[in-house]
């Protein structure tokens, strides 16, 4: 259970900061160019709700949907149950526009079965305590991905599984995880969960004062911490294998 977690969510990180990532390569190489791309995410795994996820994960796409598919079929304009048949049918051609696989399907079903059942049965989003919705949004969206990038459903489904009920700690088991949980892959693991959500806008906010007072010490701090990054970055990739972006697939 322990090594199928880890595995769960270092994919859930790999392809939030891989999509993440050059969507703001982009973003950024369009507006060297005078051209303005909205953002296309912004902190998902810090939502509480998988409803709250969606407004926040791959917007672009998610905003196309919803302006060719959901509200062409009426929205939410034509009573609760046509609203969440909608939904439904939404998630449902989100997942095969990734591609001809049940896999896709799966996953696209999850996320419009949680969203029903959130305008439903599900009080989620009128819990008082945030972070309950929060880690509910991250249990759901690892276990989604698991079946996204499972080659098949069955071999998707024997994960989420082992995930839920694989509860066994023998010798094998504890060998196996300590070998994947060097230092390195902590720090890197810990470094991916902090920085998916809003941090930087949250230091940004508290040192304002101190940013105003020193302006000039500041500015060259930003650069050379960028220069800095860019050098890792390249040192990264030089001594790593071809590595493609996972949606280049999509």
């Amino acid at each position: 259970m322990a090594v199928a977690w880890l595995g769960a969510v270092c994919y859930a990180l790999q392809i939030f900061y891989d999509f993440s990532g050059y969507s703001d390569m982009a973003i950024g190489m369009a507006s060297m160019f005078g051209f303005h791309f909205q953002e296309n995410f912004k902190h998902p795994y810090s939502a509480d709700s998988i409803h709250e996820f969606w407004r926040r994960w791959h917007i672009s796409l998610s905003s196309w949907f919803k302006e060719y598919v959901y509200i062409p079929l009426g929205g939410n304009r034509k009573g609760k149950l046509r609203t969440e048949c909608n939904k439904l049918l939404v998630f449902l051609l989100t997942g095969i526009w990734h591609g001809a696989n049940w896999t896709f399907v799966i996953w696209g079903m999850i996320h419009g079965i949680m969203n029903v059942l959130e305008d439903t049965v599900l009080p989620i989003r009128k819990c008082r305590f945030k972070w309950i919705g929060n880690l509910y949004t991250w249990i759901i969206a690892i276990t989604a991905f698991v079946m996204f990038r499972a080659d098949t459903a069955a071999y998707g489904w024997r994960m989420i599984r082992t995930m839920f009920t694989g509860l066994r700690f023998d010798l094998v088991s504890r060998s196996f995880l300590m070998e994947q949980l060097d230092g390195y892959t902590v720090v890197l693991i810990a470094g991916g969960i902090l920085f998916s959500y809003p941090v930087t806008a949250k230091l940004l906010k508290c040192t304002g004062s101190l940013r105003d007072r020193y302006a000039a010490v500041w500015e060259v701090l930003k650069y050379l911490g960028v220069l800095v990054l860019l050098f890792l970055c390249v040192c990264s990739l030089a001594g790593a294998a071809y590595n493609p972006f996972i949606y280049f697939r999509f």
